[in-house]
């Protein structure tokens, strides 16, 4: 398991994971969620199977990390 500092939450469909998305596209550990200190969201992926995206100017877009709204 990754180190992590204590804001910070694993993604995924694994039952160790903090936030569990039953979906078979998400990978048991998917991405990292880490909250920042001005409340800021980081998403990075995990690194995943098939990848993490997000959604912008509307369209998906594959990350390795991001700031997210």
């Amino acid at each position: 398991m990754i180190d992590m500092p204590a804001r910070s939450y694993v993604v995924g469909r694994g039952k160790d994971c903090d936030a569990d998305l039953a979906d078979s596209s998400v990978s048991r550990p998917h991405a990292i969620l880490r909250v920042g200190d001005d409340g800021s969201l980081h998403l990075s992926d995990y690194p995943s199977k098939l990848g993490t995206f997000v959604y912008r100017a509307g369209a998906w877009q594959r990350i390795e990390s991001a700031i997210v709204a």
